[in-house]
């Protein structure tokens, strides 16, 4: 009899529990679309920028996303490496107070890039609809090469003028250029709600996102002989002032298994953020240490970010 009520209350609870959960795991693929934009500014106008670089990628991702859920609460976890293909153009252009004066535009590769996130978040459902307020983190490296320079000086110091003149003048000198190495870190919060519409076979999902902090570093260095190559380093630390959304419908086709297809926006107008260099100064001088050749600069930076992701997979519920 004992055995019979422990058989009893063994089945019901695993019964129960089985009601209560849920495991999935997504494996996707996809394209990244975008744009990272690096900015310089006067020492003496904070608000002129003489130097403008525009890191535009379109990349190959694939990834894995897996989700868990024990009744109305849910964690969500997802992991993206983007192949290191070449994926487009980088342009540089420099500004004196009223014109372009130089243009270069660069092959860009992208050696090393990937993402993390994580979402946690409870589910209020309805009869056909669900709203889930979430907490999200995105943690994202991106890495570039901008190779093969080629482009038009117009600036006074080049040009036998002496004086400045557009990019685009017969007057500016054609030049090929030393590559640029770029990389960012940023590390993003977010809350904010997702919105679900469920049909017979169909799931419609949209959310949108505010960012209360977000932290950015990034180092570019400019390759030159070995007197005029440099290295920049800059730290924004931003509230308010970043964005998320996502859309995607999902189809049923068994109890197992689903299709995924979802899209999402990350953007951000530009950051200011703290600038420290290494531009025309020997080892000895800096502030990170006694060998350190770098410097805080009176020249603010700047970082902005547009980024669409499109991604389709499969979805196998456990």
């Amino acid at each position: 009899m004992k055995k019979s009520l422990l058989a009893l209350t063994f089945s019901l609870f695993s019964l129960t529990f089985a009601k209560n959960w849920d495991f999935s795991l997504t494996p996707y693929t996809g394209l990244t679309a975008g744009k990272l934009g690096e900015y310089l500014y006067s020492q003496y106008d904070q608000n002129h920028t003489v130097s403008d670089l525009q890191w535009n990628e379109i990349l190959w991702n694939v990834g894995l996303k897996a989700d868990y859920s024990y009744k109305n609460f849910f964690a969500s976890g997802d992991f993206t490496y983007y192949m290191p293909f070449p994926c487009g153009k980088m342009t540089d252009s420099d500004y004196n107070t009223d014109f372009k004066t130089n243009y270069v535009v660069f092959d860009n590769n992208s050696p090393l890039s990937l993402q993390t996130s994580l979402d946690l978040g409870y589910r209020f459902n309805f009869e056909r609809f669900s709203v889930s307020p979430i907490l999200k983190g995105i943690f994202s490296y991106q890495n570039f090469n901008g190779k093969n320079g080629k482009g038009y000086l117009g600036d006074g110091s080049y040009i036998a003028a002496g004086i400045d003149v557009p990019w685009n003048s017969s007057d500016a000198r054609e030049e090929n250029f030393y590559g640029i190495d770029y990389s960012r870190l940023s590390i993003y919060s977010f809350i904010g709600s997702k919105f679900e519409y469920k049909a017979e076979k169909f799931i419609i999902f949209w959310g949108i996102y505010l960012s209360p902090f977000s932290y950015c570093e990034d180092s570019d260095f400019h390759h030159g002989t070995s007197s005029n190559q440099y290295e920049s380093i800059s730290y924004a630390f931003s509230s308010l002032t970043r964005f998320y959304s996502d859309a995607g419908v999902s189809f049923t086709i068994t109890d197992k298994l689903s299709l995924l297809a979802q899209c999402s926006f990350l953007f951000g107008a530009t950051d200011r953020s703290t600038h420290y260099t290494n531009y025309g100064h020997p080892k000895g001088y800096g502030i990170f240490a006694t060998d350190s050749e770098f410097f805080k600069s009176n020249q603010g930076k700047g970082m902005d970010v547009y980024v669409f992701d499109l991604k389709v997979g499969i979805k196998y519920s456990f």
